[in-house]
C-alpha cells in the first residue's frame, strides 16, 4: 500500500483509546472515523486479498473494538 502510517499519530490515537478501558479487555473504539482506523481496515482488507486470491473493496468502517495486550488488536 502506498500510506504512510503516522506512529506518533497511532500512539497518540491509541492512549486516546486507553482512557478508561481494562487493560487486555476489548473497549469500543470512541473515534470510529479517525484516518488511522481506514489505514488499518485497508491494509487488513489489502491483506486479506493477497492472502486468499480474493479482490474484496474497502468501504468504510461503521464500527470497531480494540484490545491492548502486547500490541495492538482490532474488530472492525
Amino acid at each position: 500500500m502506498d500510506t504512510v502510517i503516522d506512529e506518533k499519530r497511532v500512539k497518540e490515537m491509541m492512549m486516546k483509546e486507553l482512557a478508561g478501558g481494562i487493560d487486555g479487555g476489548w473497549c469500543p473504539i470512541k473515534d470510529i472515523k479517525d484516518p488511522c482506523i481506514d489505514v488499518i481496515a485497508k491494509f487488513a482488507v489489502s491483506e486479506f486479498n493477497k492472502q486468499s486470491n480474493s479482490s474484496l473493496k474497502f468501504q468504510t468502517v461503521v464500527s470497531g473494538n480494540m484490545q491492548i495486550v502486547c500490541g495492538i488488536n482490532y474488530q472492525l
